[in-house]
C-alpha cells in the first residue's frame, strides 16, 4: 500500500480510477467525509459520513479547522454498508488501498505557511498515519 505520495491535482485523478476524494471532519462519527469522486468534487453540503478502513490511517491534524482540512485521492474498495453508533442511516464503508494528499496540503502548525511545503507531506506526517 502507497501512503502520501507526491501531490494530486485535479487533472492527474483519472490516472487513479476509481477512486473517492475523502475530508477530515470533527463531530460524532467516524471523522471522515467523503467529498467527491470520479464525478467531480461535491459541494459541501453533498458531503456523505462515511467508514475508512486499512492497516494505517490517514493522517489528521491536532487543531481541527475545518477550513483548513486536507482532501485526500484515495483508490478504494468498496466494502458495503456498515451500522454506526453515531447515525440513525448505514452508512458506505471503503478500504483503502492508496492514499495521496490533494494539492495544496494545509497544516496545523502556528508557523507561517512559507515555511512548509505544499505540494506533499513530510516524512513525518505519514509517520502520524502509521
Amino acid at each position: 500500500m502507497k501512503k502520501g505520495g507526491p501531490k494530486k491535482e485535479e487533472g492527474d485523478f483519472k490516472n487513479y480510477d476509481p477512486y473517492i476524494l475523502v475530508r477530515e471532519v470533527h463531530y460524532t462519527g467516524t471523522g471522515w467525509v467523503q467529498a467527491g469522486n470520479e464525478n467531480g468534487y461535491f459541494l459541501p453540503e453533498e458531503y456523505i459520513d462515511i467508514n475508512l478502513t486499512n492497516e494505517t490511517i490517514l493522517p489528521q491534524m491536532k487543531m481541527y479547522n475545518e477550513d483548513y482540512a486536507n482532501t485526500f485521492l484515495c483508490k478504494v474498495e468498496y466494502r458495503g454498508n456498515m451500522k454506526h453508533d453515531a447515525f440513525e442511516n448505514e452508512i458506505e464503508s471503503y478500504y483503502i488501498i492508496e492514499w495521496y494528499p490533494v494539492y495544496p496540503v494545509l497544516r496545523d502548525t502556528i508557523l507561517p505557511d512559507w515555511m512548509y511545503p505544499k505540494d506533499f507531506m513530510t516524512k513525518q506526517e505519514v509517520k502520524k498515519a502509521i
